[in-house]
């Protein structure tokens, strides 16, 4: 015979079988198997409270998933949703590496203008400057409008029109 501590757990389960059903008695089962009274004892509160716990209700349906699943479905997705990423940047690359190699054939293929001569930048026409319209009110109380032109002596008369500056000064004086 075999002893215990060889026995695997199926030849075990028969020994406590054997020895709960009072097939043989104990002390003969300690002897035949070299295992403690201690021993066997334990071995049969195990087998009982194996056997309850398997009987016991258990709520329908699927265990949850352990903490270590959920990490790992989680990471499974994002590695799923990183790969979904990294392929559409893929093709926004592959399609603006494409549309700079047509850019660059387009370029080849366009005629470059001669270069005009003398000054090669553009000019800019210049824009006339803005006359500034100030008024003046003379001793009297009536009011002057004065125009400052290019010339910077452009002074005028109510109508908008240029007077020199002597009848600037008659006009100050009325």
């Amino acid at each position: 015979m075999t002893e215990w501590k060889e026995m695997t757990g199926p030849e075990r389960y028969r020994v406590v079988e054997m020895a709960r059903s009072g097939a043989m008695q104990l002390k003969d089962i300690c002897e035949t198997f070299q295992v403690s009274r201690q021993m066997l004892d334990r071995a049969i509160a195990k087998v009982e409270e194996a056997a309850m716990e398997a009987l016991e209700p258990k709520a329908p349906g699927r265990k949850p998933a352990t903490e270590e699943a959920q990490q790992i479905t989680a990471l499974l997705k994002k590695a799923y949703s990183l790969e979904q990423d990294l392929e559409h940047w893929k093709k926004r690359y592959e399609v603006a590496q494409t549309f700079i190699e047509i850019l660059r054939d387009h370029n080849d293929e366009t005629p470059k203008r001669p270069a005009s001569s003398g000054n090669a930048k553009k000019h800019k026409k210049k824009r006339p400057r803005r006359k500034r319209v100030s008024r003046s009110v003379s001793e009297h109380g009536s009011t002057e409008r004065l125009v400052e032109g290019d010339d910077g002596a452009g002074a005028s008369d109510d109508n908008g029109e240029s007077v020199s500056a002597d009848a600037a000064d008659e006009g100050a004086e009325r």
